[in-house]
């Protein structure tokens, strides 16, 4: 067979005409209560004087703009392709998504800025009315994930909106927390804490929608796919000889574009047809590819390797690198169980420092002060602040969330406060610690050094999970799932 041909098939993934309609009804009503409850709840906010109710309300308005984006973008996306634009204007969608980064951290800065007014400046929180208001948003949000999730499980964009519902619901939860709290006890610090818990959270959703968009914008292979896993199973197909030049993008979330050389022997055109139904079917099943583009040929072109030379960066000669890589080996099951165990008793030890802390905040603020290092204003705040970082960090750890960056941070926060107590003991300040207790009592010069003996110990513990954790992350997929059964 001279000749070269080429299939392209649409995947069966498209939504109907019917449920597109379905999906922008869902969403008006979605952003109907997503308008109403938010502004109730920044006005009751700022008369209750509960920063965490405002950034529960601004949390939600950035989910107003998302629905809104959902919104145009099932608009633009019926229009369909163009002679200018092949593919349709589905990035649209990356691109306001982009944008809408930037508004939430915007709105996160005006958040950190008056959360730490409040701490400096104190302030009393009608816990009463932030009851009321955050019930409202326990509806609302559920109400409006109630909608979506009808139309969740065919159509990414309106998943994506679902999802920030449900943890729009569970904010607003928090903040019911924080006003059943108040109205028991005046820890009214814990509003503008909770304000800044409720930041981390829009800014870790912030990151999630950059990584995402950046994948698309940059034609990246998308996180599900693995192309040596495609290839083979390509080959593994009746009819293929081999499979070569591999290329998976997104055209946006949802749709999975792929193209790749399929060596057959040397036949018509006509008789390729079954051999081409049955590629498409694997894709579209197994690797949830809906716009694959085959290319049929009697021959390798080129040097038959996973990756074109023309886009492969490796040295001249050896576009396969990639596909030539050996696997790193696998850690042993028995290893992998041993350093789960170390990572969960890890956590578990900045659990436990925290708890003390947590219940005695204004004892441990005299302990900070007693260090004798920080300027008055700031005593309050890293005494608020801390233990709640630690708490954080070890239910990180435990629940294996975030490892690599709670390890970092764990670090950071073993130096200082090993750099604290060795400041003390050149001084020759002899107070106790404060690690796991709030009790004020001195301490001597051989405790104080056992106690920065046991920071550095935690150090190097700390070191070698972020060490196994890098090891994990680097490992192929094929070294991660074990071989145990061998």
């Amino acid at each position: 067979m001279g000749a070269i041909t080429c299939t392209h098939h649409h995947g069966g993934h498209h939504v109907s005409t019917d449920e597109a309609t379905r999906n922008k009804k869902r969403l008006l009503v979605a952003m109907f209560i997503n308008l109403v409850i938010p502004v109730l709840q920044i006005a009751g906010g700022l008369y209750a004087g509960s920063m965490a109710l405002v950034a529960d309300a601004t949390h939600n308005l950035s989910d107003f703009a998302s629905l809104i984006i959902s919104y145009v973008a099932l608009i633009i996306a019926s229009r369909g392709a163009s002679a200018t634009h092949t593919f349709g204007f589905k990035r649209a969608e990356v691109l306001a998504a982009c944008a809408n980064v930037i508004l939430l951290l915007l709105a996160c800065t005006f958040i950190v800025k008056e959360a730490f007014e409040r701490f400096m400046q104190g302030g009393v929180v009608l816990g009463s009315l932030v009851i009321w208001l955050a019930l409202l948003g326990i509806v609302g949000n559920g109400l409006s994930a109630w909608i979506l999730s009808r139309g969740a499980e065919g159509n990414i964009n309106i998943r994506g909106a679902f999802l920030h519902m449900v943890a729009d619901m569970l904010t607003s939860v928090g903040v019911l927390i924080v006003g059943l709290t108040i109205t028991i006890r005046p820890w009214f610090w814990l509003d503008p804490l909770i304000s800044l818990v409720i930041v981390i959270f829009i800014l870790r959703n912030c990151w999630q929608i950059l990584k995402e968009s950046i994948q698309v914008l940059m034609d990246a292979v998308p996180l599900h796919i693995d192309l040596k896993e495609v290839k083979r199973a390509i080959e593994n197909v009746p009819g293929v000889i081999s499979a070569h030049y591999l290329h998976a993008w997104s055209i946006s979330p949802g749709v999975t574009a792929f193209s790749c050389h399929v060596v057959v022997p040397d036949t018509r055109i006509s008789e390729l047809r079954e051999t081409k139904e049955r590629i498409e079917n694997m894709l579209a099943s197994r690797f949830a590819i809906n716009h694959p583009v085959l290319q049929f040929e009697a021959e390798e072109c080129g040097n038959g390797s996973l990756l074109c030379e023309l886009s492969c960066t490796s040295a001249p000669g050896n576009p396969d690198e990639l596909e030539n890589e050996e696997p790193k080996s696998p850690r042993s099951k028995g290893f992998r169980i041993f350093g789960t165990l170390m990572r969960i008793a890890f956590g578990g030890v900045f659990v436990w420092a925290s708890y003390d802390k947590i219940l005695n905040p204004r004892e441990f603020a005299e302990v900070v002060y007693n260090y004798m290092i920080l300027p008055d204003e700031f005593i309050n705040i890293v005494a608020i602040i801390l233990p709640w970082i630690e708490l954080f960090t070890g239910l990180s750890l435990i629940f294996g969330i975030f490892t690599r960056g709670s390890l970092l941070i764990s670090i950071a926060l073993l130096i200082v406060f090993t750099g604290a107590i060795v400041a003390n003991i050149i001084r020759g300040i002899d107070i106790s610690c404060g690690c796991f207790t709030t009790d004020q009592s001195e301490a001597s010069q051989l405790e104080m050094w056992l106690d920065v003996l046991r920071d550095i110990g935690l150090i190097i513990w700390a070191g070698w999970l972020f060490r196994q954790a890098c090891l994990a992350k680097e490992m192929p997929k094929e070294s991660a799932r074990g071989k145990s059964d061998n």
